[in-house]
């Protein structure tokens, strides 16, 4: 096809369709992985400033429906009337560009400042009410110390309308009130949550600050696959809704949750596959001596201790015998993480171990021991600042499992350093090439060994190489110049002793002129 040049100079422009334009749209979404990362962005500020290129770009951003289904909104941004005005305009045509349906709704700080505006409370319960009617994922953060008692009754009312608010579509839900480090007695205590006839599709809850009142309802009418629970009490709160999901039960994630019962009794758990407990919560293992969790595959533990934990977990897995754990995760601020070392011993199935803090060299040391013949495939090592003096116990155990399987001890190494800490500081170069040779792959930092290896600048300091490069520059310069000098009254002392013609050649050489003016048969 060809194309002809306009009159006056000009090239003929040709718009894009409207189809190809949608897709454009469409695809900056797509880059953005809102499925994965709805709530750290705003899709819907993107879009906006899209509608401001042209007439024909507004056309479609305010037509098409996929733009408009994942918002966030900072509270902290609607400083006054006015503004929180314009925003509810802005979120009511939000609700009818997305045709009905909203993937992802993220509300932060809430309610900011805007919970001092004249009936804040049923405008914001309003606004929640109408989004949950047509959203899949939702996530509400509420919390700003600095004005909470006049944003009580907003987040109270905004609470309360989560209890009976149709959400036919919602599958996700996190409600997260942090708590105020300035007045710490109040307390958000509720008695219902997502009850309403048509909340059947929820599958992963989140709740965190939020106290349940006895006999309160939660997700009463759905079965959630995900619970995430942090604060309160275990016997109060979050018994009654274990009891309630425990057949589709998978996640349970428990933070601070104080266990107040000595004799806890709990039915099964056939589904669970994943646990992870946090801070006071690890004193539960021990008390599910009578839970049967034979699925259970993956556990987590976050403490601040390290004897505690792990004679809990000591006593969890000397209980069920019949668990196949395959992934333990310990995230210990401890000085030293070797009374673990032997609860690996009850972990036959064991291919994942994750281990973030102060490890210690006696951990790797007793693993030696314990774990020559195990099925352990994978270690990832976090923030540990006395790695050197893990590495030499870490290649005993290595090099131990090697030498009994015949195969590269490990499938994947990877090590993390603290960001306070540079690669030279963390790992000695010996070291690091000693682990590349036992596992089949390493990474450290994230970046695969064998670059960081090959690459210096992740071994020396920055200034230090600045200093050796600019130092063997001056000298090369230095020793360039020397060289010439040398080479020019060599050679000028060397042909006096020949007829002129030679020394009429040699200067011409040294001026460029010989290649230009002369021939090789010339010369000979």
């Amino acid at each position: 096809m060809s194309i002809s040049r306009a009159p006056h100079g000009k090239a003929t422009s040709f718009p894009l369709v409207e189809d190809v334009l949608t897709a454009v749209f469409r695809q900056c979404l797509e880059d953005l992985n809102l499925d994965q990362h709805w709530m750290q962005q705003d899709a819907s500020q993107l879009v906006l400033k899209l509608s401001l290129v042209c007439r024909s770009w507004r056309h479609i951003t305010l037509n098409v429906a996929d733009l408009w289904r994942f918002h966030r909104v900072d509270c902290m941004r609607l400083q006054s009337d006015d503004l929180f005005a314009r925003y509810r305009a802005f979120f009511a045509s939000l609700l009818i560009r997305s045709h009905g349906r909203i993937c992802g709704l993220c509300i932060l700080n809430f309610p900011g400042p805007s919970g001092t505006v004249t009936h804040a409370p049923s405008l914001w319960a309003g606004m929640i009410t109408a989004a949950l009617a047509v959203c899949e994922r939702f996530r509400f953060l509420a919390g700003n110390g600095s004005r909470i008692h006049q944003s009580t009754p907003c987040l109270l009312s905004a609470v309360a309308s989560l209890a009976t608010c149709p959400a036919p579509r919602l599958a996700t839900a996190a409600i997260v009130v942090d708590p105020f480090p300035l007045i710490p007695h109040i307390r958000i205590a509720v008695n219902s949550l997502f009850n309403s006839p048509t909340a059947q599709g929820i599958r992963m809850l989140e709740i965190k600050g939020l106290y349940l009142r006895p006999n309160s309802l939660v997700c009463s009418r759905s079965n959630l696959t995900s619970i995430d629970f942090c604060y309160g009490s275990f016997q109060r709160d979050v018994k009654p809704l274990i009891a309630h999901h425990r057949l589709t039960l998978q996640s349970l994630s428990l933070a601070n949750v104080m266990v107040d019962e000595d004799d806890l009794q709990l039915a099964a758990i056939p589904a669970l596959t994943s646990l992870t407990l946090k801070g006071h919560s690890v004193a539960l293992l021990p008390e599910l001596h009578a839970t049967s969790v034979v699925e259970l595959r993956s556990l987590c533990l976050e403490s601040a201790t390290a004897h505690p934990a792990a004679g809990y977990l000591v006593t969890f897995l000397q209980q069920h015998p019949e668990m196949r754990v395959e992934r333990l995760s310990l995230r210990i601020d401890a000085d030293d993480l070797s009374p673990f070392a032997q609860p690996m011993s009850f972990l036959p199935h064991l291919r994942h171990l994750s281990i973030q803090g102060n490890i210690g060299p006696r951990f790797f040391k007793l693993l030696a021991i314990l774990l020559t013949q195990s099925t352990l495939q994978v270690v990832e090592l976090y923030d540990s600042p006395s790695f050197m003096e893990v590495v030499p116990s870490l290649l005993q155990f290595l090099r131990g499992k090697a030498l009994y399987s015949g195969l590269p001890a490990l499938a994947s190494l990877h090590i993390h350093p603290a960001e306070r800490f540079t690669i030279p500081c963390f790992v000695r170069y010996s070291d690091a090439l000693a682990l590349s040779q036992l596992v089949r792959e390493f990474e450290i930092s994230g970046n695969a060994a064998r670059d960081v290896l090959g690459d210096f600048s992740h071994w020396m300091p920055v200034p230090f190489l600045q200093a050796v490069s600019s130092r063997m520059i001056a000298e090369l310069l230095f020793y360039q110049l020397l060289l010439r000098i040398t080479s020019q009254n060599f050679v000028a002392g060397a042909l006096a002793h020949f007829p002129p013609v030679y020394t009429s050649y040699w200067k011409a050489f040294c001026r460029g002129e010989l290649l230009a003016n002369c021939s090789w048969w010339t010369l000979c």
